[in-house]
């Protein structure tokens, strides 16, 4: 294709209509659709105006240019809101899948009991086994924990269907020898209290994990937690230094402590957001325009104070 035809108006209203029509699109599906889910075309829409803007430019038309610049510095602004709302969207998915999680948990936890409870008793042929209901629990954690990336977890719970399958099993033929005998013999009740220990054994094993992950996550937990508050303790120690200091008449004899404060809060607000907590972050954040703006005010009077001292100090030599 030549040159002038990729620069013509006609080709580069063609690009714009093309990547206007992605964008109508995308907007219309995040109505209905997680915008995770979605890939976002404004950086596509930002370098296409760009281009096509510099091309009419080079056609002499820079009214049209500048309504394409125009074009593009809007789509840069919703590019920042939709990775803002991605974010937003990132924090939820987390929160739902750790409640997703505990869910999982904690039925496995009341099957486990279920099972504990029916295992120790001698006489449980009296009852309905709790094994299926296991087997299908077990079977909706594997595969949930794994669509939530629990992998290593998921496997572990995996395990659990096969041998409640074989309970089962093994359950479905004691029930069948009761229906031909009136009584088990010595050896046979022997057995079946061996299994039903063992059995305990691996329900309180399995007990163990779930506890010993429930804690890992209690103190994973605790420690972010810590670091918030560690974080916090700087902040508020700077902050008590500036209130000294502002409420001090004699404060410019005195380091301003405003650029210690601006190094705090710009290293504050990104530690909090990798906790989690978004909303401390912005607001430390705009800390750090707050105290460079008042570093600029301090800078300059001490400036306006050192030109008055040498003017004093000039006018007292010429009186000598």
């Amino acid at each position: 294709m030549p040159e002038q035809d990729k620069l013509s108006p006609e080709k580069i209203l063609e690009h714009i209509d093309i990547i206007e029509r992605k964008i109508k699109e995308y907007e219309k599906k995040i109505r209905k659709t997680q915008i995770l889910d979605l890939d976002c075309p404004y950086e596509e829409a930002i370098s296409i105006y760009e281009k096509m803007a510099k091309a009419f430019q080079q056609l002499g038309d820079s009214a049209q240019a500048k309504i394409l610049f125009s074009g593009a510095e809007q789509y840069r602004k919703k590019l920042q809101k939709d990775q803002k709302l991605r974010e937003i969207e990132r924090i939820k998915n987390k929160d739902s899948m750790d409640q997703q999680v505990e869910q999982i948990l904690d039925k496995i936890e009341r099957v486990e009991k279920k099972i504990k409870k029916y295992e120790s008793q001698l006489n449980r042929f009296n009852f309905l086994p709790p094994y299926k209901e296991a087997i299908q629990i077990y079977s909706d954690a594997a595969r949930d924990l794994s669509r939530l990336g629990w992998n290593d977890q998921s496997k572990r719970i995996a395990e659990g269907v096969s041998r409640y399958q074989e309970k089962l099993a093994q359950d479905k033929k004691s029930r069948k020898k009761l229906k031909f005998k009136e009584k088990l013999n010595k050896e046979e009740l022997s057995e079946i209290e061996h299994t039903a220990i063992e059995a305990q054994k691996k329900a309180e094993q399995q007990q163990n994990i779930i506890h010993k992950f429930k804690e890992k996550e209690r103190k994973k937990e605790q420690a972010l937690n810590k670091q918030a508050e560690h974080i916090l303790d700087k902040i508020e120690a700077v902050e008590k230094k500036i209130k000294e200091y502002e409420s001090n008449a004699n404060r410019f004899d005195y380091p301003c402590p405003y650029e210690e404060a601006i190094k705090v809060y710009s290293e504050s607000a990104p530690k909090l957001s990798r906790l989690g907590w978004t909303d401390q972050s912005k607001r430390i954040a705009e800390g750090v325009i707050r105290y460079q703006e008042k570093l600029t005010e301090d800078k300059k009077y001490r400036e306006k104070l050192a030109r008055q001292e040498e003017l004093t100090k000039e006018e007292l030599a010429e009186l000598e």
